[in-house]
């Protein structure tokens, strides 16, 4: 780091290598924050949206997982399948929210 900054300063670099330096180093995220954002924004909502067809069964007096085998493997393969379709969902949209917000924190 100090490296590039001293070869900008000597004009051997643009000011652009500084520029993209000083954004990679201020949005860097620690492994803590990091699992506070995949577990509150990304998992448990992706949990939530799996489960929300058994909730909705729930609340209409329905079996919860169906009244014989061939109903209970589809509500499985539809637990599974909400899963994995919401998650990479609320990844590809969560994840330029947060560098937005780490973004306008760098500007303050």
């Amino acid at each position: 780091e100090a490296t590039l900054r001293r070869r900008v300063l000597n004009g051997e670099l643009p000011a652009a290598v500084l520029a993209v330096l000083i954004v990679v180093e201020c949005s860097y995220i620690p492994p803590k924050v990091g699992q506070k954002y995949l577990l509150g924004m990304v998992l448990c909502p992706s949990m939530l949206i799996a489960i929300l067809p058994v909730i909705v069964r729930s609340a209409i007096g329905m079996p919860l997982f169906g009244s014989n085998y061939k109903e209970h493997i589809l509500c499985g393969v539809e637990l599974w399948l909400m899963f994995s379709t919401a998650l990479p969902l609320l990844v590809y949209f969560v994840c330029p929210c947060v560098w937005l917000y780490r973004q306008l924190l760098m500007c303050q």
